[in-house]
């Protein structure tokens, strides 16, 4: 919330040999500073999910550029942006399931906070279904 972040996640139905991202398959970009410090590291071939208020102007054949954070407001919880950008990864990618997702939220989100969450997974997964490319493929591994 005060600069650029950076988490990677590998998900592979293989063993992981290298525990680090050399060439990720999808990067959702939720603000401007980590949009800075890390697009330049994306290659064209990924798929971009990327806040609109991040890169004004950005085009990319694979950039999809919506509004995460505008939505996760209308959820009632900014602070759930990251949900939001979750909600359209599984929408675009089916890389993991619905069902996991919701149960991981439901477990690591504080039970007050829950409702405005699965509003924002919910937002997310509706902002994939209305986007004109529809689900992508992603390498599995």
């Amino acid at each position: 919330r005060l600069g650029a972040a950076k988490s990677d996640v590998i998900l592979s139905p293989h063993d992981i040999a290298y525990p680090e991202v050399t060439s990720p398959d999808v990067f959702l970009c939720l603000s401007h500073d980590a949009f800075v410090a890390y697009a330049r590291d994306v290659g064209p071939q990924a798929l971009s999910i990327i806040d609109d208020r991040a890169a004004h102007g950005f085009a990319s054949e694979n950039a999809i550029l919506l509004p995460l954070t505008a939505t996760a407001r209308d959820c009632g919880a900014t602070i759930a942006t990251n949900i939001v950008g979750l909600g359209v990864v599984l929408g675009l990618t089916a890389a993991i399931s619905e069902r996991s997702l919701r149960e991981a939220i439901a477990a690591r989100v504080a039970p007050d906070s829950l409702d405005a969450n699965i509003r924002a997974l919910d937002a997310g997964l509706t902002l994939a279904a209305g986007h004109p490319r529809g689900r992508v493929v992603v390498s599995s591994g």
